[in-house]
């Protein structure tokens, strides 16, 4: 568990830095905030939000192959990528 404290403190530290913005001498150019709201970013995020919306939230052939497989006891998956994958995931969520 050390590894996850060590990860969480790191992101920490990244989102502190990033919300305090550019500090003085640091020649970095526009902080996050300031990024967000250049005009040409919003027509880039409005597009990339269209993109998103048009693809759906269920993939219904995915989902009736798993059911399938997990039917017939051929579904094959490693249980260590599942578990890295949730730990990443709690990560992401606590950071957002």
């Amino acid at each position: 568990m050390v590894e996850m404290d060590l990860l969480r403190e790191a992101f920490r530290q990244r989102r502190e830095r990033l919300e305090e913005g550019p500090q003085k001498g640091d020649d970095r150019g526009p902080s996050p905030k300031e990024r967000l709201q250049d005009p040409s970013l919003a027509d880039a995020a409005k597009k990339a939000l269209d993109v998103l919306q048009s693809v759906p939230d269920v993939r219904k052939e995915r989902v009736e192959e798993i059911k399938r497989q997990l039917q017939d006891g051929s579904l094959e998956f490693d249980s260590k990528s599942v578990a890295d994958r949730l730990l990443q995931e709690s990560i992401l969520n606590e950071l957002l």
